[in-house]
C-alpha cells in the first residue's frame, strides 16, 4: 500500500501514486463522442453536433484519449482534468508537438470543478469511478449534472458486481504479497507471484486464480499497479450505480454498446430468466442479466433527468436516418451466414426497448436483406469507412430510387445487425482509406511516431501500437511516395544492417538478393496499416 507518511500533507495519495507511476494514456474507442451521440439519437434524443462540441474528460491522465479527438475535430473544444501534475505536463508536451489550440489540460482535483470551467456537451470519465473514494465518486456525478448541457451525454465506466468479486481474491493476494514494498518494487514482486499462480494445478479456488493470473501476466506494470494494487477499487452493482446517478438528477440512457444491454445478446435461456424476474422493470432486468451472464465492467451513458424523460425505448427504423454505420470487422462469407436471424426482444414489450409493433421482420428469405449482406461481405470499405442507411439501400435495391417499404426492409435488418454487435453506430462520418498507389498515413500517427511515442489513435479512436516497420516507413507515408520508393527505404535499411528480413521461412543475410523479401515486407506492413484503419 502507499506509504502515506512519506507524502507531503497537501499532496493527495492518488496524486503521489500517479506521479510516481503514470498510467498509460491512450485512446479508448468507445469514449468517442460520436458513439455517445449516436446512442442518444437512437433513443430519440437530440445530441449536440460532435464536430463543434465542447468535451470534458475527468481523469484525463496525459491526454492520450482526448488529444487525438482534438486533432480530429479542430472546430470542437476539449478540456481534460487530472490530479497528477506529472501526467498533465506530459500531455502539454504532446499538445505542443501537434500544435493544437483547441484543447486545455488542467491539473485539478475533480472535487474542485465548479461552474467556472463551463458547460460541456460530452463528459467522459473512463477508469476513474471505481478507483477513487466516495467523495470523488459523488463529485463525478455532480459534475456530470452541473457541467453538462441540457442535451449533453456523459460516459462513466466502472467495475461491475457481482462478477468483479471473482477478481477480488487475486487482488487481495497481490496486495498482501507486496504490502511492505516501495511502489517501484511492487510491480516486479507481484509479477513474480503472478507467474507462479499461472502454474497452479486444477482446483476450484486455484482455477480462478490461475485463469485471472494468466490474463494479467501480459499487462504492463502501470495497469498492474493501478488496477490491482491501489488502496481503492470500488466495484458497483448496476442498480446502485443508477441510484447514485439519480441522486444527482441524472438518468440512465444505455450502455455505449447498445447490443450489450440486451439479455438476448448473451443467450436466450438466460435472457428469458432476466426478463421474467425483471418483471417489466428496466433496472431490475439489466441487474438480473449481470448476475446471470457475468458482466464485470460497464460503460454507462447518462443524461440529465429532464432529458431522460424524452428517451424513447421503442426503436423503429426512423431512428437510423441520421446515423453512420461501420462494420466492426470485415464480414466474411462464413460470418455472413450467421447474421440472418432477427432479435426477439419484441416479445418483451415492457422492458428495456423493443421494436415498434409494425416493424418489418427480416427473414433469411428477404431479397433486399440478402443483397445488403452480400454487399457488406464483398465491400472492401464497409469496415473502413461509415455508410448510411440510404447508401446501403441504394446498393441493396441496385437503383438510385427505392420505395419506403424497401428502405424499411433494409433498415430493419440493419437494426438487427446493430443489436447483434456486427455494426457500430456514429453520429458523424468516420473515414479511413484503402491502400493507394501513394499511401498516406494519418498526420497524427506520423507525428506521434516521429516524437517517439509508443502508440497513437486510428480513425475509430482505437489504440494503435507502433512496431519496427512503422518507425521505418511512417515518415514516408505522406502521400508522395509510391511502393517502389518505400521498397527502396526498406532495402537500404536491410543492407545497412538495421533491419532483419526473411523469405519463405529462411533468414537472409546482407549479401542475399532481398528484392522479393522487401516487396513482401512492404506489402504486409501496408496491409496491416489498412486493416488497423490507419490510412487517410
Amino acid at each position: 500500500m502507499t506509504n502515506t507518511s512519506q507524502l507531503a500533507p497537501t499532496q493527495p495519495i492518488e496524486e503521489k501514486s500517479y506521479d510516481t507511476i503514470p498510467y498509460g494514456s491512450q485512446s479508448i474507442a468507445y469514449t468517442h463522442p460520436a458513439r455517445m451521440a449516436a446512442v442518444a439519437y437512437l433513443f430519440g434524443l437530440t445530441p449536440p453536433n460532435v464536430e463543434t462540441a465542447r468535451v470534458l474528460e475527468l481523469g484525463c491522465a496525459a491526454g492520450g484519449n482526448l488529444i487525438p479527438l482534438a486533432h480530429g475535430y479542430p472546430q470542437a473544444r476539449f478540456v481534460g482534468v487530472d490530479i497528477s501534475g506529472v501526467q498533465v505536463a506530459e500531455g502539454h508536451t504532446h499538445v505542443a508537438e501537434l500544435g493544437l489550440s483547441n484543447i486545455e489540460l488542467l491539473k485539478m482535483n475533480i472535487g474542485d470543478i465548479g461552474a467556472d470551467i463551463g458547460q460541456f456537451d460530452y463528459i467522459i470519465c473512463h477508469g476513474v469511478y471505481s478507483w477513487v473514494p466516495e467523495p470523488v465518486r459523488d463529485a463525478i456525478m455532480r459534475v456530470c449534472h452541473e457541467n453538462l448541457t441540457a442535451q449533453g451525454v456523459a460516459f462513466v465506466s466502472y467495475n461491475a458486481l457481482p462478477f468483479w468479486h471473482l477478481l477480488q481474491p487475486l487482488r487481495d493476494l497481490l496486495i498482501h504479497h507486496t504490502a511492505a514494498l516501495e511502489p517501484q518494487l511492487r510491480a516486479q514482486s507481484a509479477r513474480t507471484l503472478i507467474q507462479d499462480l499461472t502454474q497452479l494445478p486444477a482446483g476450484l479456488g486455484a482455477d480462478i486464480l490461475r485463469n485471472e493470473a494468466r490474463l494479467l501476466a501480459s499487462q504492463p506494470d502501470f495497469y498492474l499497479i493501478h488496477e490491482y494494487l491501489e488502496d481503492i477499487n470500488h466495484a458497483s452493482y448496476f442498480k446502485d450505480f443508477v441510484t447514485h446517478a439519480h441522486t444527482q438528477r441524472l438518468a440512465y440512457l444505455s450502455d455505449v454498446n447498445v447490443g450489450w444491454t440486451l439479455p438476448e445478446t448473451f443467450g436466450s435461456q438466460g435472457a428469458e430468466l432476466a426478463y421474467r424476474h425483471g418483471a417489466g422493470d428496466l433496472q431490475q432486468t439489466e441487474q438480473y442479466a449481470d448476475f446471470i451472464f457475468g458482466r464485470r465492467f460497464r460503460q454507462t451513458l447518462l443524461v440529465k433527468r429532464d432529458n431522460g424523460e424524452r428517451i424513447r425505448r421503442v426503436l423503429s427504423v426512423d431512428c437510423l436516418d441520421q446515423l453512420h454505420f461501420l462494420c466492426c470487422s470485415k464480414i466474411s462469407k462464413q460470418i455472413a451466414s450467421t447474421i440472418s436471424t432477427p432479435m426477439r426482444q419484441a416479445a418483451q414489450p415492457e422492458v428495456w426497448f423493443r421494436r415498434a409493433d409494425e416493424a418489418v421482420v427480416v427473414t433469411p428469405e428477404s431479397r433486399l436483406a440478402t443483397r445488403a449482406l452480400e454487399y457488406l461481405a464483398e465491400s472492401p470499405t464497409a469496415h473502413l469507412s461509415t455508410f448510411t442507411v440510404d447508401e446501403l439501400v441504394q446498393h441493396s435495391a441496385q437503383s438510385s430510387t427505392w420505395t419506403s417499404e424497401e428502405k424499411s426492409e433494409v433498415a430493419e435488418w440493419l437494426l438487427d445487425m446493430l443489436l447483434q454487435n456486427h455494426v457500430e453506430i456514429y453520429f458523424a462520418p468516420i473515414r479511413s482509406q484503402m491502400l493507394s498507389d501513394k499511401p498516406n498515413a494519418s498526420s497524427l500517427a506520423r507525428s506521434d511516431q516521429a516524437h517517439g511515442r509508443r502508440f497513437t489513435a486510428n480513425a475509430l479512436h482505437g489504440t494503435y501500437s507502433f512496431d519496427e516497420g512503422d518507425k521505418l516507413l511512417l515518415p514516408f507515408l505522406d502521400g508522395t511516395h509510391d511502393c517502389a520508393a518505400l521498397e527502396a527505404v526498406v532495402h537500404a535499411a536491410f543492407k545497412a544492417g538495421a533491419l532483419s528480413l526473411s523469405y519463405k521461412g529462411q533468414a537472409l543475410n546482407m549479401n542475399d538478393d532481398a528484392a522479393s523479401a522487401v516487396r513482401e515486407y512492404v506489402q504486409a506492413h501496408l496491409q496491416r496499416l489498412e486493416s488497423a484503419r490507419m490510412l487517410s
